[in-house]
């Protein structure tokens, strides 16, 4: 269940503006953290050929069932460089996750930004099926953390963070950012066995 910021079509063009704006300014807080290379002087462009062993870093999965949530932080985070895959549900995030991990190619998922409250399995539901697994960092998003919420999700250590809604978008792309541009590109690959 989103909040209900994440309803309103202003809140959307009035985020991406102030980002954008930041940008263009050269004011952002993320710009030191933004991977750059040497073929480009600017942050999260990906020159020709960058499709290599680094790029399963820079892709993300984000677990929404809200469309006006996921549009917004989709376009944010892709403004950044980085490659983003959305679901809208839990299930879907397993089978997305399940599919990555045996790919030929070798695409597997850098962070996953999840949703606690959504039908079905739910957030913390995709949180039990995942804790065996080597799985990426995660980032947990929610309206609403009630204290034993706040128990369980701190129970796994998959866990990276929890966002409040409403956040600060800047903060999460520089977070995301921060998180994926760590380790080896082959660090966190799942290992969902037979």
């Amino acid at each position: 269940m989103g909040c209900p910021w994440s309803y309103s079509p202003y809140f959307f063009e009035s985020e991406l503006r102030r980002f954008r704006g930041r940008e263009e300014e050269g004011m952002a807080s993320h710009e030191s953290q933004v991977p750059r290379t040497p073929e480009s002087s600017e942050p999260g462009q990906k020159p020709a050929g960058s499709e290599s062993e680094g790029s399963e870093r820079r892709r993300v999965l984000l677990i929404d069932n809200d469309p006006g949530v996921m549009q917004v932080i989709e376009t944010m985070l892709k403004e950044y460089g980085l490659d983003v895959d959305c679901v809208p549900s839990a299930e879907a995030g397993l089978k997305a996750l399940e599919t990555s991990a045996s790919s030929d190619l070798g695409q597997s998922y850098g962070a996953v930004m999840l949703d606690l409250r959504m039908p079905g399995m739910g957030g913390l539901g995709f949180l039990e099926e995942v804790r065996e697994r080597n799985a990426p960092p995660v980032i947990v998003l929610s309206g609403y953390i009630s204290v034993e919420d706040r128990r369980r999700i701190d129970s796994h250590v998959i866990v990276d963070s929890v966002f409040e809604k409403p956040f600060d978008l800047i903060d999460l792309a520089t977070h995301v950012l921060r998180i994926v541009g760590e380790g080896s590109p082959g660090q966190r690959a799942l290992d969902w066995g037979e």
